[in-house]
């Protein structure tokens, strides 16, 4: 299990349709003093991993839809046909 302290200041994108469930995952993983990024949509995370990317800085994605339009190894995949690094820890 992961420590406390290792979650600490990572960067955690988000990608979910439902606003109260983004809200609800963004207070959880800021209770655990993770940076996250929400988004509403698979569009908007790509958006989001090419100027995470441009400015050099390293997400660790979170697909939360198991139905929505893209899934998240489809996201990490269309995301790296774009020219960025999909680098899980």
């Amino acid at each position: 299990m992961t420590s406390p302290e290792r979650l600490a200041d990572l960067r955690v994108l988000v990608v979910d349709d439902n606003e109260t469930n983004r809200r609800i995952l963004e207070q959880w993983l800021q209770s655990w003093r993770m940076r996250p990024t929400a988004v509403g949509d698979a569009a908007a995370a790509i958006s989001e991993l090419a100027r995470a990317h441009d400015a050099g800085t390293r997400c660790t994605g979170a697909a939360r839809r198991p139905h929505a339009r893209y899934r998240g190894v489809t996201l990490a995949a269309r995301s790296g046909n774009a020219g960025m690094r999909w680098r899980p820890d």
